[in-house]
């Protein structure tokens, strides 16, 4: 990769994390230009093009998404580019990358966000309103500093591979746990069933959990090796009407229960049908 070509103007998380994507598989730290592409550029496999230029042809490393048809499926720079990456083609470690971020909540929120608009977000996801007032601060911040740059600074550029990277390994590791769900044993207990996690690892147990419910279990809690302690954690999905931990608080077993009662944990790593026992007793 000589350099990286995309728009300028006001600049869009899109465009933003796909330059932190091509930023974070290189061993180095390729200029980034903030301009309209020329011809030879767009002809050139070695100059990265994204978000702008009217063109998608991965085998030339143009990754726009503006010239696509109205009705098409929701695109955005960074979910044509993650899919080059995640190819055959693509760096190795990396394969199926596109597929593990579908896992995450905000990839498809940022593909509808960016090629869809606000408002069709907002009634795609039967809101009154687009949720102006959550849009975070540093988010913003980083965007307002990029877009201000022709040419993005070394240090910027940096901040934008360690951004990158950090996000294609969290992916990683939460796609693996959201998998890992489906494997992990399950206990019934009052007619619902918990999950038993031995380890401190509870990387997309929710939303692993959220897929069992919907091929038809009722997982309404697990237990995990407590992460900050020596104990057990013990959590209530999705605020589960029939659990409340916090009926615990006065167990000499329990070094916390949460009032609000959606965890409670152990002093000591009990047995597992002590800790089952424990959660029984928080099952209405």
């Amino acid at each position: 990769m000589k350099y990286i070509v995309t728009h300028s103007g006001q600049a869009h998380a899109d465009d933003f994390l796909a330059c932190c994507f091509a930023l974070s598989t290189c061993d180095w730290f390729p200029p980034v230009y903030r301009r309209e592409p020329t011809e030879e550029e767009l002809e050139d496999p070695e100059v990265l093009v994204l978000d702008v230029g009217g063109r998608h042809e991965p085998e030339k490393g143009n990754f726009d998404h503006h010239q696509l048809p109205r009705d098409a499926e929701p695109e955005c720079a960074l979910s044509l580019y993650s899919r080059y990456l995640g190819g055959k083609n693509g760096p190795l470690g990396l394969t199926g990358l596109n597929s593990k971020l579908e896992y995450q909540g905000w990839y498809e929120t940022l593909k509808v966000l960016d090629s869809k608009g606000p408002f069709a977000l907002a009634k795609a996801k039967g809101w009154e309103k687009f949720p102006f007032e959550l849009l975070s601060p540093v988010a913003k911040g980083v965007l307002e500093i990029f877009q201000a740059e022709e040419e993005v600074p070394d240090y910027l550029r940096k901040l934008m591979s360690a951004i990158g990277k950090n996000t294609i390994d969290a992916t990683i590791k939460f796609a693996s746990g959201v998998d890992r769900c489906s494997r992990l044993p399950r206990k019934e207990v009052k007619g619902i069933e918990v999950l038993v996690n031995e380890s401190t690892d509870a990387t997309g147990l929710q939303e692993g959990r959220d897929r069992l419910v919907a091929e038809g279990h009722d997982i309404a809690a697990c237990v995990s090796h407590d992460d900050r302690g020596n104990g057990w954690a013990l959590y209530r999905f999705s605020d589960h009407e029939r659990v409340d931990f916090s009926v615990l608080k006065d167990d000499e077993r329990v070094l916390f229960a949460h009032a609000n009662g959606f965890i409670a944990k152990t002093k000591e790593l009990l047995s597992l049908d002590e800790v089952i026992e424990l959660v029984a007793k928080a099952i209405k």
